[in-house]
């Protein structure tokens, strides 16, 4: 099932959404759909780390800071960053 949704966007948003939709042979409109699912899905992900963050503090589930700090340095220079 899907509702409808009204978006207003500015006129290089719009300009460039008809660019691609013609570029890649879809729909304005189905151009939008998939920018909502994706904005939508990956921001859930985000909400959803983060309260399961905010429910481990609370729990004490916690790393010290500098031990941390050492688990970064290892995986930075692990990769050579």
């Amino acid at each position: 099932m899907t509702k409808p949704l009204t978006v207003r966007v500015d006129d290089d948003d719009a300009e460039k959404l008809e660019l691609i939709a013609k570029a890649t042979d879809r729909s304005v409109h189905w151009l939008c759909q998939q920018a909502v699912a994706r904005f939508v899905d990956d921001e859930f992900v985000f909400l959803e780390g983060v309260r399961r963050g905010i429910e481990d503090a609370d729990a004490g589930r916690v790393v010290p800071h500098e031990e941390a700090k050492a688990g970064f340095e290892v995986i930075l220079r692990k990769h050579d960053i």
